[in-house]
């Protein structure tokens, strides 16, 4: 069970209103806690139909000016619509594991909402969080079948070393053996027959169904902490997409050192293919992405070591043989067109430094070092002999809930510390 509690000293404060509503209990204490306790759901407030209770039928209405922190206690099953709508002084909701949903703009413009702890596989209806500063981390959670895959829980064990670079192939090795799949069922990555470009990569780009392949350097560039400033995501083999507005750069095969040119590819780096349609005619539209690992240089060939997502509709280790000459394939028609360069050592990245507190768990490490701006990427799996993980949190009892996907805003060094189920 998630932690939700006000904790003992949240208790100790003075009840200035309480009330019941529909079966629901509200209290509201003099640190500013709005608590709601009981059976079922805190029904819905339609503000534009005169048929059932408006905003201004809210019984917690009178004090919206008083709320700064809301916790909905285990039992209740639903925050109905535009429940606490409006709240502009609320900073903090804590909403409890019996939680199955959250009703239309139930917390829209509350506009001093920062932290916001919901429980996994909760319903947001539309507009939910509509207008509050957690919008965008709200939004930012794996899919529930990649967080009980083995394919997560690798990338979880993927030992930070600081060095981007380093870490963006070690994340992409993670995933080796994931295959896509033709649901949202299959998110977890196991479906080996699935051929429907169905990823959590593509679901993270907001592409899922879409061919992934640039979507999965995309994802492991953004896992090893490189902050879009530096290098755009890309949902296509696309050089533009990828390094526009950035410091990031492309190069065509003539500028590489293999071809004479001054850039020597270096892992992490990003490989745009061009398939060749027939005998005669390359297809200028690119064709695949692959992830540069390390090259052998053969003489009048190079042999690239890749990580190809979206190989066969897996994540594969692949070795490309090109020709010096031009960088076309020496076995296959196709080339290698471009290499996204990602600008992984810019000095402009701040970073700081994250300790994991697992409160009587085990973790594989501590500490590591993350990007103001990036995703907070692999995070350690505290395991405690009894329970279940639920996952890292800002604050011993409550805060908010912080994952691979949520942005990095802060700008100095953080604790987050385990829960328990």
């Amino acid at each position: 069970m998630l932690c939700v509690g006000l904790g003992q000293q949240a208790y100790a404060q003075r009840v200035v209103d309480d009330g019941s509503y529909r079966g629901i209990e509200w209290r509201l204490t003099s640190d500013g806690t709005l608590t709601f306790s009981g059976n079922g759901a805190i029904g819905d407030f339609n503000k534009y139909n005169d048929a059932s209770p408006n905003t201004s039928d809210r019984p917690w209405q009178r004090q919206r000016q008083k709320v700064k922190r809301v916790v909905v206690e285990n039992g209740i099953t639903r925050v109905g619509n535009r429940a606490l709508q409006g709240f502009s002084r609320l900073e903090s909701a804590v909403l409890a594991e019996s939680v199955k949903s959250v009703g239309m703009w139930a917390f829209q413009n509350c506009e001093q909402l920062e932290e916001v702890s919901l429980p996994k596989g909760i319903k947001l209806e539309t507009g939910a969080f509509r207008n509050v500063p957690a919008e965008e981390d709200i939004n930012a959670v794996e899919s529930d079948g990649y967080s009980k895959s083995v394919y997560f829980y690798r990338l979880c064990g993927t030992r930070p070393t600081g060095r981007m670079r380093d870490d963006m192939i070690y994340i992409a090795k993670s995933q080796i053996g994931y295959h896509e799949g033709n649901s949202e069922a299959d998110y977890g990555g196991s479906n080996k027959r699935g051929n429907g470009d169905v990823s959590e990569y593509g679901r993270y780009l907001q592409s899922s169904g879409n061919a992934w392949c640039s979507e999965f350097g995309s994802w492991c560039v953004r896992m090893s902490g490189l902050p879009k400033q530096i290098l755009n995501s890309s949902r296509g083999a696309n050089a533009a997409t990828f390094t526009d507005d950035t410091p990031s750069k492309y190069y065509r095969w003539s500028e590489m050192s293999y071809a004479g040119g001054s850039y020597t590819p270096r892992s992490g780096d990003l490989i745009l293919w061009v398939w060749d349609r027939d005998s005669h005619r390359y297809d200028e539209s690119l064709g695949h992405t692959s992830i540069f690992n390390r090259a052998v240089d053969n003489g009048n060939t190079i042999t690239i070591y890749t990580i190809d997502g979206n190989n066969g509709g897996s994540v594969t280790e692949d070795t490309y043989t090109v020709r010096k000459s031009d960088g076309t394939l020496e076995k296959g028609k196709g080339r290698l067109y471009y290499l996204v360069a990602p600008d992984y050592e810019n000095g402009s990245i701040e970073t700081h430094k994250v300790t994991f507190i697992p409160r009587g768990g085990m973790i594989d490490y501590h500490q590591k070092k993350v990007a103001t701006g990036g995703l907070y990427g692999p995070m350690p799996v505290a395991e405690k002999q009894g329970v279940k993980f639920a996952g890292w949190f800002t604050k011993p009892e409550g805060g908010k809930r912080v994952n691979i996907y949520t942005p990095v805003r802060r700008k100095t060094d953080e604790t987050l510390f385990a829960h328990y189920e």
